[in-house]
């Protein structure tokens, strides 16, 4: 399943779709031909990369979004777009009773390919977030099937 932001499909063009777990997992692929859901390795590959290699003072944070604060609330922090990944803060889908909608304009998550065990041996999938503090996180949550946030599809080697 997917969804635009607050169900408003006026959300699209600025924020994108923010998917559930099951898009993720499903054989069919939700990247175009010769394209891929990226994998914790090629997350944490992007962030040292920008870690190592940036010549910029900012945060990685900073480095991964879009310039201004067009799409980040001024509480947040502005993007330089350093590395021209533009993410924007598409904020998320929680689970619970009404499937909340949280934190647009302050953090984006994308989801990784890959997976690991919860506490009850469920296989899930992490998240790569981007947002709050100076570096994106590699998320690992026992309920993350539940929520619904963005894709970065990565072109096939």
């Amino acid at each position: 399943a997917y969804c635009y932001w607050e169900n408003d499909p006026s959300f699209i063009e600025d924020y994108g779709i923010l998917y559930n777990y099951y898009v993720v997992k499903d054989p069919r692929g939700v990247c175009p031909i010769g394209y891929h859901v990226p994998d914790n390795i090629e997350w944490a590959t992007l962030r040292e990369h920008i870690a190592e290699f940036s010549s910029s003072t900012s945060n990685i944070n900073s480095q991964l979004t879009e310039e201004g604060l067009e799409f980040w609330s001024s509480g947040s922090y502005q993007g330089n777009n350093f590395s021209g990944f533009s993410a924007r803060g598409a904020g998320a889908r929680v689970s619970g009773i009404f499937g909340d909608f949280v934190q647009i304009d302050q953090e984006t998550r994308f989801w990784s390919s890959s997976e690991f065990q919860n506490p009850i041996g469920e296989s899930v999938l992490s998240a790569f977030s981007i947002g709050f503090g100076d570096n994106p996180l590699l998320l690992e949550d026992d309920n993350i099937q539940r929520f619904g946030y963005s894709i970065r599809c990565v072109k096939d080697e």
